[in-house]
């Protein structure tokens, strides 16, 4: 996606900061022609070795998981 340069943040931490207050995701993909978004929560945590490990999950009772089967980019 093109980000103008005066929106563009490099900083890490500036970025990991702003996901955790707003900890959510949407993840939007496409089935017969027509658009298909879902909001995913998102936790951002830290290993022993410092590194982030950013997590979410899909609830199974949403059908949109199923759209992924066939390895579609989302």
């Amino acid at each position: 996606m093109y980000i103008p340069k005066y929106n563009l943040i490099k900083d890490a931490e500036t970025i990991f900061r702003f996901m955790q207050e707003n900890s959510f995701a949407l993840v939007v993909s496409e089935q017969d022609g027509k658009i298909i978004a879902t909001h995913l929560p998102v936790e951002i945590e830290e290993d022993s070795k410092g590194e982030k490990i950013i997590r979410t999950h899909m609830a199974k009772a949403n059908l949109h998981w199923q759209h992924f089967t066939d390895n579609k980019e989302v």
